[in-house]
């Protein structure tokens, strides 16, 4: 009967393949998996569908944009380039408003890489207004409505079905 003795021999050589090989499979990878800082994105590979998320920051800095994100004044796309900007009574995305009860006037602006099909917005889930803008990429929208307690955010869309929504406002009447 054979007995297996199981020994094991340090293979410099081998070493340093193995680890060339690793570092090249990591530099590809970040290579795959690279940040664009110029429109937000990171690419994936052409099966993902790829998000896109605007913010308003306050500096270009890591402390700015980390900011930007916990105050939710962001917004989120579905991948097209929109610019969109929401507002009531002045207070901006991710903010929370507290006024005597009353009007609040609603304010839009977006520019779009499409034309836009419709801007909406909505209080909570329900749809409080709508608009249809005709032919047009760069569109400011600015109505009122009664005051009524909740969260508000608007959607666009475009005529190519891209589309943006804000991150919500929060509307509680003082008293």
């Amino acid at each position: 009967m054979q007995s297996f003795r199981p020994s094991f021999r340090y293979d410099a050589e081998q070493d340093k393949l193995d680890h060339e090989r690793a570092r090249k499979e990591q530099i590809e990878y970040k290579e795959a998996h690279k940040y664009d800082p110029f429109d937000a994105r990171v690419t994936y590979h052409d099966s993902y569908r790829v998000d896109s998320t605007g913010h308003y920051w306050d500096s270009l800095s890591r402390a700015g944009v980390f900011d930007a994100i916990h105050d939710r004044r962001c917004y989120a796309t579905t991948g097209a380039p929109i610019l969109l900007s929401f507002s009531v009574n002045g207070a901006q995305m991710g903010e929370v408003l507290s006024c005597e009860q009353g009007k609040l006037a609603f304010r839009i602006h977006t520019i779009c890489p499409e034309e836009i099909e419709r801007i909406s917005i909505y209080r909570n889930t329900e749809l409080i207004e709508r608009v249809t803008p005709q032919d047009t990429k760069d569109y400011e929208w600015c109505i009122e409505r009664e005051a009524t307690d909740g969260a508000y955010y608007a959607e666009v869309v475009q005529r190519d079905h891209e589309y943006a929504w804000s991150s919500p406002i929060l509307y509680c009447p003082e008293g």
